[in-house]
Order: C-alpha cells, then sequence, then structure tokens
C-alpha cells in the first residue's frame, strides 16, 4: 500500500534544517509512495527562498499567517513515521535501473560481488523529480 491514498506531513526540528528546494523535492517524492498531496510547515527557508525569487509579497503574506502553517497542537495522525535525519546515508542507485538502491557505505562490496564495472565514469547528482542537489 505505501503511502496510497495519504497525506504526508513533515514536521520536527530537522524541518528548520532542508531548504526551500530540498522540502519541494521531498514534496514531489510523495508522489513516488501515491501519497495524495505531501506537505512541509512554513519555515524561515521558505521565507527566504521567496524573498529571494522576487517574492516578497507572498513571504510576507505567508509570514503574517505563520502560526497557522504548521501542524495543529495535539494533532491526531493515522501513522508516524520517525526519520532521524542524523542516520540517513547518501545512496547510489543502478547500475543500469534506479531500481538498485545501494547505501554508499556498502556500494564498492555489491560492485565487488556482482562483478559490476568498478570504474565509475558518469554519474548524475539528484533525483527524477526535481534533480536537486544540497
Amino acid at each position: 500500500k505505501g503511502g496510497t491514498g495519504a497525506i504526508v506531513e513533515y514536521y520536527g526540528p530537522g524541518v528548520e534544517t532542508l531548504s526551500c528546494t530540498g522540502m519541494a523535492t521531498i514534496c514531489n517524492m510523495g508522489a513516488e509512495i501515491g501519497a495524495t498531496t505531501s506537505v512541509f510547515p512554513f519555515t524561515a527557508k521558505m521565507k527566504e527562498y521567496l524573498e529571494a525569487t522576487k517574492r516578497s509579497d507572498i513571504a510576507a503574506a505567508a509570514d503574517s499567517f505563520r502560526e497557522y502553517l504548521k501542524p495543529d497542537e495535539g494533532a491526531h495522525y493515522d501513522q508516524v513515521i520517525e526519520i532521524n535525519l542524523n542516520e540517513l546515508e547518501p545512496h547510489v542507485n543502478g547500475p543500469f535501473t534506479p531500481d538498485l538502491a545501494h547505501p554508499i557505505s556498502e556500494f564498492a562490496k555489491t560492485v565487488r560481488e556482482n562483478g559490476w564495472p568498478e570504474d565509475l565514469t558518469v554519474g548524475l547528482i539528484g533525483s527524477c523529480t526535481n534533480s536537486s542537489y544540497e
């Protein structure tokens, strides 16, 4: 079932560390799990992004409603999945198909075990949902 039909809301202290474009990438990836939509609370990084992209009026309007653009106090969720951002590890997808994802710490071992070419000559840093990298 994955996230089919779910509304995914991201919250917690890690949210403040993400850039606006990073949050957009994560929200776009919600479609990959079948989510109906994904949402982050309004943050200072969002305001900075809107101002930097010449949308200060929108930034000011959102900032004036900041108290409403966050999770409701005491909100009940159907499911909570906790992700410790300090424990996430970069992955390499492939070779040959994006379905083969490997933690970077295990990639060399996996390459040897599968007899894949050991010289990495071409790569793409990003994601199919936004091609953004932080």
